[in-house]
């Protein structure tokens, strides 16, 4: 640039430089990927097609031309806008002198700690630009495992295989009916051998018949799904000052039945808090969840107390533009001023962990009770079969399809198949647990790199500090204790940094795959639960500890040992 060269001929120079670098590094990086694809699906009998190996190589070049193209561009355009004689001006890169009006105080600060950290103080931008690059991949590791787990609940959890749906609503079957049912397909012994159990439920929406229920403030966490009822109606039942300050419709009704419960707790369908039969023994049980979404919205304890309020004697519809603003708050408040609700007091009798993807709770109760609350009489409009792990690879799942259709011919039901089952085998084969693990542990194999390429390249910069400190008498001893220091330092800085990105990114990733995607209807009934992977956190904090303290001290210990070898460490 001092002799006339613009920022054409510096982009040039950058270009070839980087892209003979990097097509260096094609050989070594081909062989790790093709050892990677090996490791994953090649062991597993998965066969290698050579015939798109010259695309992928072609695709390779072109988007790593573009790479280098669009990476060289910025820092040169930067630097040939900059004054050339700046650019030649000499630079102290000692922690000795930052200028005259800075230098550092030999008679205020110890030797070597505070000479050590006062100058990690002067090259701050540089340790924050290290800590911040470096423990991005071993974040991005957590990430990773976090993500594997969610994929293997999502593995685990169970997807049923056939769907049992009334043909009209009119001639569903009763418990009794349903019992007869389940009879005969247990009657069945091969049939019932391969099928792991059959779930039903009958729900209805608060909404859909404008019921709504209060609750004290204690049990709510998310206040975007209750509200105050302080100016919402005229409180004509006192349950403001009853301690039930807070309503909410974000809740759907659910009957329960004696053969529902005995599945759910059979099959440990969901963790649960209390007593589900209660709900059968006395009308004034309920059964709860506290989830929206799989982010906790409720926190309800055994025992506690809540009011449903339903449609009363004097009902006045909102008015369709009111329904169309979209503001369940102001439906809310338009159906409490100008209507009339029986209200009934139900005390928690057990909470459970409901699917994951819905966008309210659950309220379960007896089948009377829900037929109170609802108008609807508990059916079983449609049955979910469920089928034994065990079953996947021996069934012939036509001919459970034809005996579960026999089962229910009397009743006026279809039966159709999912394949979820051929979905989960395909699931299985891609492998996605194990590519997502192997591909954050590679990742994270990235992290010690640039520790000691970075720190190996700034050491190598502080020669002269360390010719001049031990000229003035520092011992091969006291010059380690320099970088023992900075290793220290960076060592906890990096760890504190790991623990709060790892955090941040893991809680951010949960709440994307627990709110945004279930939005989209893609997750079905899986709860996800946030949480940082215990082992995967271990390996990240002992990484980042012990490459934020070697990156310093190996290639301190070499230096010093270099520049102090003429001295005698008893000096």
């Amino acid at each position: 640039m001092a002799f006339g060269a613009g920022f054409s001929r510096l982009y040039r120079i950058g270009v070839s430089e980087l892209a003979v670098i990097s097509l260096l590094t094609f050989i070594p990086s081909g062989a790790v990927a093709a050892l990677m694809l090996y490791l994953l699906y090649g062991t597993r009998g998965v066969a290698f097609s050579g015939g798109s190996i010259p695309f992928v190589l072609l695709k390779f070049l072109i988007i790593d031309l573009l790479i280098v193209l669009v990476s060289t561009y910025l820092p040169l355009k930067r630097m040939s806008e900059s004054t050339p004689t700046e650019l030649l001006t000499a630079q102290d890169n000692s922690n000795l002198a930052s200028s005259p009006r800075r230098s550092f105080d030999m008679g205020k600060r110890s030797f070597p700690v505070g000479y050590e950290i006062a100058g990690m103080k002067r090259f701050r931008k540089y340790f924050i630009r290290l800590v911040a690059t470096a423990v991005s991949f071993t974040v991005i590791f957590l990430c990773g495992m976090y993500i594997a787990r969610m994929v293997g609940d999502a593995y685990g959890n169970d997807t049923y295989e056939y769907l049992i749906t009334a043909v009209s609503p009119a001639n569903t079957v009763d418990e009794e009916e349903l019992g007869i049912i389940i009879d005969e397909i247990n009657d069945d012994t091969e049939l019932s051998a391969q099928i792991k159990y059959l779930y039903w439920n009958d729900e209805t929406k608060a909404t859909a018949k404008y019921a709504h229920a209060l609750m004290p403030d204690s049990s709510v966490i998310d206040r975007r799904y209750a509200y105050s009822i302080r100016g919402l109606g005229n409180d004509r039942y006192g349950y403001l000052d009853g301690g039930f300050p807070l309503t909410t419709d974000y809740y759907k009704f659910a009957a329960f039945d004696e053969n529902l419960i005995s599945t759910i707790e059979e099959n440990s369908i969901y963790s649960v808090e209390g007593d589900l039969s209660s709900v059968l023994s006395d009308p004034d049980k309920i059964i709860i969840s506290e989830n929206i979404r799989s982010i906790p919205a409720f926190d309800f304890k055994v025992g506690d107390r809540i009011v449903i309020a339903t449609p009363g004697e004097f009902m006045k519809e909102p008015d369709e533009s009111v329904i169309r603003s979209g503001s369940r708050r102001t439906v809310l408040e338009k159906l409490l001023k100008d209507s009339y609700f029986d209200y009934k007091v139900y005390t928690v009798g057990a909470i459970v962990d409901y699917a994951g993807n819905d966008d309210c709770i659950m309220i379960g109760m007896s089948a009377d009770e829900y037929r109170k609350a609802t108008g609807k009489v508990a059916l079983h409009r449609e049955l979910r079969v469920y089928m034994d792990e065990n079953a996947y690879d021996t069934a012939d799942f036509t001919e459970i399809r034809t005996k579960l259709a026999s089962a229910v011919s009397l009743y006026d039901y279809s039966v159709s198949e999912t394949y979820n089952v051929i979905r989960s085998h395909i699931s299985a084969d891609e492998n996605h647990y194990g590519l997502i693990i192997f591909m954050s542990v590679a990742v994270m194999l990235v992290s010690p790199m640039v520790w000691f390429f970075s720190q190996s390249r700034f050491i190598r910069r502080r020669d002269s500090e360390l010719y001049i400190l031990s000229s003035l008498g520092a011992t091969r001893k006291r010059l380690r204790r320099i970088f023992v220091t900075e290793g220290l330092v960076l060592a906890c800085l990096s760890s504190i940094t790991t623990l709060a990105l790892g955090f941040v990114a893991d809680l951010l990733i949960y709440f994307l795959c627990a709110t945004f995607v279930p939005s989209l209807g893609s997750t079905g009934g899986v709860v996800f639960r946030f949480y940082m992977p215990p082992e995967a956190l271990i390996v990240c904090l002992i990484t980042a500890f012990a490459c934020g303290f070697l990156s310093a001290w190996l290639p301190g210990v070499f230096a010093s040992r270099m520049r102090g070898a003429s001295r005698k460490d008893d000096l």
